[in-house]
């Protein structure tokens, strides 16, 4: 590779404006062998992007871009995409965080952390109903749907990297855990006929499962094995919750259907008969709530600690 351009021969110091490959950085003044002063990554590799942004290489594949979603097949590497005019090798960086944009990232970590509030709003729906408010169980749900819907949007919204990690999660897994939701939804409005009991079920159910998929998603994206112990430990633990839930709640539905009895004789049926169940059912349902919360939570520090190295990364020195 020619480095004329690039470097002088006898300091092996760049004496070009070259940017770095991960942070944009100028990189004029850097030794050729050294990294680059504001990340880290070794400057060989923004000479290499360098050589091919003057040559006249083009998109051999279908890549879409990351700004506005056109697809850069044929178009030159070193040109710009026609319809939003961001440059196509933009598109062909890497899928992790770092390489995202600052506002993606600022936008990510305000939607974690309405998922983490939002996560604690069923506990108000379910302590409203123990003080004998609820009006303020059916606000809490509200409040509730509002955040985790604003929040799974936002958590969800496409980045500017390359393509995303493949999910974890095989879209099987993802029906079959909510079409359990959903049978949980009306088990609870059969056995308890309640619609707010229901409904937190169905909140608790189907945050817990859409977040966790995006935060792995976001973890393995990051390269952060915390936010992906964290996840699976959560989803795990989801999962054995609904399914003890859907059994427990749905032979309560099944005799709420065939011996028609006042509600505290049919809440109080699997407290007889299955005391062990019911205590289990209320332990794990409670872990689960702490882990998923938890998994938000780290999911938001991860995010912070991106955001931050984005910053020092671009701080220009002094």
């Amino acid at each position: 590779m020619n480095t004329d351009t690039h470097c002088n021969d006898t300091a092996a110091t760049l004496d070009a404006d070259i940017t770095c490959v991960a942070c944009d950085g100028n990189l004029r003044g850097a030794k050729l062998h050294d990294v680059c002063p504001h990340c880290g990554q070794p400057i060989g590799a923004s000479i290499a992007l360098e050589t091919i942004r003057q040559t006249d290489l083009t998109v051999a594949t279908d890549v879409s871009c990351v700004h506005c979603g056109y697809n850069l097949r044929t178009m030159p590497i070193n040109s710009r995409c026609p319809e939003c005019g961001h440059e196509v090798i933009d598109s062909l960086r890497s899928s992790e965080l770092r390489y995202a944009p600052l506002n993606g990232l600022k936008g990510l970590r305000a939607a974690a952390i309405m998922l983490a509030v939002g996560h604690v709003a069923p506990i108000v729906v379910l302590g409203g109903l123990c003080v004998g408010a609820p009006v303020l169980g059916v606000g809490g749900s509200a409040l509730a749907l509002l955040l985790l819907g604003c929040g799974l949007m936002g958590i969800s919204a496409p980045l500017a990297t390359r393509h995303a990690e493949p999910s974890p999660w095989p879209p099987s897994a993802i029906i079959a855990l909510l079409l359990i939701d959903g049978f949980l939804f009306v088990c609870g409005i059969l056995a308890f006929s309640s619609l707010t009991i229901s409904l937190s079920f169905l909140i608790c159910g189907a945050a817990g499962i859409l977040s966790l998929r995006t935060i792995s998603g976001l973890g393995r994206r990051a390269r952060n094995e915390t936010v992906l112990r964290a996840a699976k430990v959560s989803t795990a633990l989801l999962a054995l919750w609904m399914l003890l839930a859907a059994i427990l709640i749905g032979l309560l539905a099944v005799h709420a259907l065939w011996t028609p009895a006042p509600l505290n004789a049919m809440t109080s049926l699997i407290g007889y008969q299955a005391p062990c169940c019911q205590v289990l059912l209320v332990l794990l349902g409670l872990l689960t709530y702490v882990a998923t919360l938890t998994t938000s939570l780290a999911c938001v520090s991860m995010l912070t600690q991106t955001i931050r190295a984005h910053n020092s990364a671009t701080k220009p020195i002094e």
